[in-house]
């Protein structure tokens, strides 16, 4: 569980709540709303808006070789 007072709204509500990231394999990482694409957005009930993001994209790593997939 997240330490974020959205997760507080979540499980108040009671339901599923379902996150991913809105990244698109082989392009830039996404860090704000107004940079998703239509294809991502047209698909979508409810976004959260938590600001610009900051920092870098998540290392990948194969957990069976421990191969960098992506730094």
């Amino acid at each position: 569980m997240i330490d974020h007072p959205f997760q507080q709204f979540v499980t108040q509500l009671g339901e599923p709540f379902i996150t991913t990231s809105c990244n698109i394999s082989g392009n830039a990482p996404i860090k704000s709303i107004e940079e998703l694409p239509e294809q991502i957005t047209k698909n979508i009930d409810l976004i959260v808006d938590g600001g610009v993001l900051g920092g870098d994209a998540s290392v990948v790593i194969d957990y069976r070789s421990g191969t960098v997939l992506r730094s």
